[in-house]
């Protein structure tokens, strides 16, 4: 919300984009350490790396859109962080579903497809 604050017009604040990508960053780190809060959970080397890739995919368009504040920087920013919610989503049921072969994570995913697909035709930010 605080980096889609401007999205529209010309952000003037790079201060403001750059307080939304911490504060972005900052929902992906704590989610990164949510399985270590309970000893039950003990997730694979390859957890660093889901989560990585989640902050470098959202992080790319975010530092683009801080450096040339334009609208469609802005707007592309918005929009792979709200695909990147799947990304987020299906990692937390990957975390609660443990190695148990929890088909859900995958099931998450793939609703990005159609949400993709219709991103075409509807505005997504």
């Amino acid at each position: 919300t605080i980096f889609a604050r401007g999205e529209a017009r010309e952000s003037s604040s790079r201060s403001l984009l750059a307080a939304g990508l911490l504060v972005m960053l900052a929902g992906i780190g704590l989610l990164y350490y949510f399985p270590n809060f309970s000893e039950q959970f003990a997730m694979p080397r390859r957890w660093e790396f889901l989560w990585l890739a989640v902050a470098a995919l959202i992080g790319w368009r975010a530092v683009r859109a801080i450096a040339t504040p334009r609208p469609a920087h802005v707007q592309m920013a918005v929009k792979h962080a709200i695909f990147g919610l799947f990304m987020l989503d299906a990692g937390v049921c990957l975390a609660l579903g443990g190695r148990s072969g929890n088909i859900w994570p995958l099931a998450i995913l793939l609703l990005a497809l159609p949400a993709m697909a219709l991103g075409r035709w509807i505005y997504s930010t």
